[in-house]
């Protein structure tokens, strides 16, 4: 995600992490569910989504609410456009209120409440960082979900040792308009998505790559839940989707153990702004309301 978020998490170490992928066999329409083999780790944190339909997340996570304004990048965020389904997911929603963009972002740190009321990780040893997501109730052009770990205080200092923001996944709806991801690619291209490691704002300070789901026998919009996960070793990031790894980068990684969680959906129109489509309009509004649904997130550490 761009470099303006924030989340906290931490994990030092070192040691090679070994990740094998056992994958059930898929077609490009229905993605089997991954088995990670992660018998050299240990489950330390989760969230299951499980609770009654329409009750707000754990306590854990808190509410961004754009720095007290309420609003960000041309949308509103509230809290009740955030909540389970009864069936063991989160749901984040975008909607049109009143002709205003309303959607949620969630993330485990806030400060308004004093840090040890923060969820906060960093790679230590090893970690592993995953969400399950499924993507397909995203349809109007614009909209952009995000599964991101951020340190909120020194994310883009250019010294990736105070901290950083990691991008595990962005998801950008073009709707059929050319976005600065999908330029070069067909117009309405959607089985695309970004990830990357920001340590800073100048020039070098960040490594980004642009996946291809089809390329990797994956398709998105198939209706399924997809997990998206990183490795997080102390000298390098392994980004993985449905088990299988996509892209690593040891430029940058940071050792901060003060990276949060972060989960949104925003609106970016474009002009001015880097990730925003070619055009400033809200395609295929008529479409809304839209929907994420959040499986699970979990995080595990290398035994010891």
């Amino acid at each position: 995600m761009r470099a303006v978020r924030m989340t906290i998490v931490r994990l030092a170490g070192a040691g090679a992490l070994v990740l094998g992928a056992i994958v059930a066999a898929r077609s490009f329409t229905h993605a089997a569910p991954p088995l990670l083999d992660l018998s050299g780790y240990r489950l330390v944190w989760a969230d299951e989504f499980d609770g009654p339909a329409a009750a707000r997340p754990r306590p854990h996570w808190f509410f961004f609410d754009g720095w007290g304004k309420g609003k960000w990048r041309d949308a509103e965020y509230t809290q009740e456009d955030a909540s389970l389904d009864g069936n063991g997911h989160l749901v984040l929603r975008a909607r049109l209120d009143g002709g205003v963009l309303k959607t949620s972002f969630l993330q485990t740190y806030d400060w308004k409440v004093p840090q040890q009321q923060w969820t906060t990780f960093g790679p230590g040893s090893g970690k592993y960082i995953e969400a399950r997501v499924k993507l397909d109730g995203l349809e109007a052009g614009g909209l952009w979900f995000a599964f991101w770990l951020f340190d909120p205080s020194d994310a883009y200092d250019g010294n990736p040792a105070t901290g950083s923001e990691i991008d595990v996944v962005e998801y950008l709806v073009s709707a059929g308009k050319p976005t600065s991801w999908t330029k070069n690619l067909p117009q309405g291209t959607l089985n695309h998505f970004h990830v990357a490691n920001h340590w800073g704002k100048a020039a070098g300070q960040s490594g980004t790559k642009l996946i291809d789901a089809s390329a990797k026998g994956v398709n998105l919009r198939d209706g399924s839940f997809h997990t998206f996960g990183v490795a997080w070793q102390a000298d390098r990031l392994i980004y993985y989707l449905d088990g299988r790894p996509v892209w690593e980068t040891r430029d940058g990684v940071s050792t901060s153990d003060e990276h949060a969680l972060m989960l949104s959906i925003e609106y970016d129109r474009g002009p001015g702004d880097a990730w925003g489509l070619d055009e400033n309009i809200l395609d295929h509004a008529a479409k809304l309301p839209d929907a994420v649904l959040v499986d699970h997130v979990r995080v595990y550490a290398r035994k010891p």
